[in-house]
């Protein structure tokens, strides 16, 4: 493991141990420890790892991004990390700056489309979006005339319905 992954793979553990340990999420039935977690992630700038600087990132390599996800992974937290990640990486591919708070990415099934018309207009339907009633945006591929397209979709203006994955957090049903 190379110094830099280490020093990313520690700063998340920290984080983890001192604000998602098992005691603390099952005492608190509401949640609210989900808030100064994320606060914290994101202050250590670990939910845009794989953002390259230039778009405003950690500028952090794969390696380094799974060794946070692992450290998430340890400590089970239910918060949309990984696709967070997975949403910034995929907007800088389109040089889209990422916006601060939760992501998450469409579409998630391989069966679902979505389409991006002549005026830039996105239409279709994307089921099993993991996060999708928690993330602010939503990172979007689209396919349209000229091939596919990368979209950053505020999520407020999307209708989501309810619905839970295996792991009973929200998502588009």
């Amino acid at each position: 493991m190379a110094e830099s992954e280490n020093i990313v793979a520690e700063t998340a553990e920290k984080i983890f141990a001192d604000l998602a340990d098992a005691q603390t999420i099952n005492n608190d039935k509401k949640g609210s420890w989900k808030a100064p977690l994320w606060q914290a992630l994101t202050e250590a700038g670990l939910p845009l790892s794989w953002v390259p600087e230039d778009c405003d990132g950690s500028g952090a390599s794969l390696a380094e991004g799974f060794s946070v996800l692992s450290a998430a992974g340890r400590f089970a937290v239910a918060v949309p990390l990984a696709e967070t990640m997975l949403a910034g990486w995929l907007l800088s591919q389109s040089k889209i700056a990422s916006p601060e708070g939760m992501m998450t990415v469409a579409p998630a099934s391989p069966k679902d489309r979505i389409a991006v018309g002549a005026d830039g207009a996105l239409s279709g339907r994307a089921r099993g979006v993991p996060f999708a009633k928690n993330a602010q945006y939503i990172a979007v591929l689209a396919s349209g005339a000229s091939g596919l397209s990368i979209a950053l979709v505020d999520a407020a203006k999307c209708r989501i319905e309810a619905g839970l994955n295996l792991a009973s957090d929200p998502a588009i049903a």
